[in-house]
């Protein structure tokens, strides 16, 4: 099977340059600039400037090309028009595929800039000769780096003043887009030991700039785009409790199909889907123990089985609605609760554990009419039980009833519950994605 990550790609690249998905042919760059394209000041600039730091950061199938030169305009009436140099003619003879233009801070020197007002006209002519190559490439402008303040009659007032809003007209002129390194290196005078010349470290920013514009842009769907928790490779994830964890799981690993159903489809199948996902050699494994109908008392005594025994690093506990709906074990929720935490502490004392509240909505069931305010009550009653044991046990919290009635504000009934207790597809969805959401504040990647 095609990659689809790595086909979408190809065929940006394609779209970019005209070469084989096969990657036969490479991208070309052309860095066009003044010295700080060329990496003045730098130690070994073949290696260090900023298109030799770019070439590294875009890898294999890019071929980046350094056209700088120290002391060059972009005004044709400058004293050292970019136009004039060998440079510019080994730039159109590369015949590149995307172009990026860095030239305007020696333009401000007081010599150059008496001819200021034919900026914008020389920019958009050297954008369309570039342009007019046989290989159309893609151009971009570059506002310039900031001056601190001034050197050689470098003046940063110019730059931020009259350079920038000028290059924008140009963009406005050709359609061009502007990469904007005034602001990535602001407030960085440390990059500038002679004021003028960023260092190596500026130029890597220069360089990871660049790359984040030029490259080609996968598309993303919406909603995927989440934060991700840290785990140990190898983690085993445990998801306890009743239906709503449950949601259809095969018991057996004998069972015909056991491997389409062993998650059930609840947050346990969503969750193991997005971090197995985003963590493909992580060696992760997931494990749902939810059982229909059961209550705290039901996961007592099966807790040596279905979680001691199973050893997990991470344990997901979502229970709590069945003592409610039975009026079962209400007054000894709390303390069966904490006895299982307890155990399974004992047994892993770096266990991660994370404790979702029970939750029920009013739907208009007719029975459920009569039941609502009932339900509700004890269920509030275990909200305080479980924040209470999440805090004991440093276990992070996820507030599910509050979420679930901010939710219901937005969706008619019985969207996210459909009836009351059990969720919906965009319940678990829900579930899911609060669960990332608190579970990477807790444990951030580096």
């Amino acid at each position: 099977m095609i990659n689809l990550v790595g086909f979408l790609v190809a065929v940006a690249l394609c779209a970019v340059s005209g070469v084989h998905a096969d990657g036969t042919e490479k991208i070309r760059v052309a860095c066009v600039g003044d010295s700080i394209t060329f990496g003045f000041g730098i130690p070994d600039p073949n290696d260090n400037s900023y298109p030799a730091q770019l070439g590294k950061l875009l890898g294999k199938g890019w071929d980046v090309h350094n056209f700088g030169q120290t002391g060059l305009t972009l005004l044709k009436k400058g004293g050292a028009p970019y136009w004039n140099y060998s440079q510019y003619k080994a730039a159109l003879a590369f015949n590149p595929d995307i172009v990026i233009i860095k030239l305007g801070t020696n333009d401000t020197k007081p010599d150059n800039w008496k001819h200021k007002d034919d900026y914008v006209t020389d920019y958009v002519d050297m954008i369309e000769r570039f342009r007019k190559l046989p290989s159309r490439p893609k151009v971009f402008a570059c506002y310039p780096v900031p001056v601190y303040p001034e050197r050689w009659g470098i003046k940063d007032e110019i730059v931020r003043e009259e350079v920038i809003p000028l290059i924008d007209k140009v963009s406005a002129k050709t359609g061009v887009k502007v990469i904007n390194l005034y602001k990535a290196l602001s407030d960085r005078p440390d990059l500038f030991p002679d004021k003028v010349h960023p260092n190596a470290a500026g130029a890597e920013i220069i360089a990871k700039v660049v790359a984040d514009e030029i490259r080609p842009k996968v598309p993303t769907i919406s909603g995927y785009d989440y934060k991700l928790p840290s785990f140990e490779k190898g983690s085993r994830f445990l998801f306890q409790g009743d239906s709503i964890t449950d949601m259809g799981r095969q018991r057996s690993q004998h069972q015909p199909g056991y491997k389409n159903h062993y998650l059930g489809h609840s947050h346990a199948f969503i969750l193991a889907g997005r971090l197995g996902h985003s963590f493909p050699y992580a060696g992760f494994e997931f494990v749902n123990r939810g059982i229909s109908g059961n209550k705290l008392g039901d996961l007592k005594k099966r807790w040596e089985a279905d979680a001691l025994d199973v050893k997990p690093d991470v344990l997901t506990m979502l229970v709590g609605i069945n003592n409610v709906i039975t009026a079962k074990g209400l007054d000894t929720f709390e303390s069966d609760y904490r006895e299982l935490l307890n155990a399974s502490r004992r047994a892993n004392p770096n266990l991660r554990i994370v404790l979702i509240d029970p939750f029920v909505q009013k739907i208009g069931f007719p029975d459920h009419e009569v039941r609502w305010p009932i339900y509700r009550a004890e269920v509030d009653k275990m909200l305080v039980t479980v924040a209470k044991l999440a805090k004991e046990f440093d276990a992070v919290h996820i507030k599910m009833q509050g979420l679930f009635d901010e939710a219901a504000e937005a969706a008619p009934k019985g969207h996210w519950l459909w009836d009351g207790i059990h969720p919906s597809p965009q319940g678990y969805e829900l579930i899911a994605r609060h669960w990332l959401e608190a579970v990477s504040e807790r444990w951030p990647q580096n």
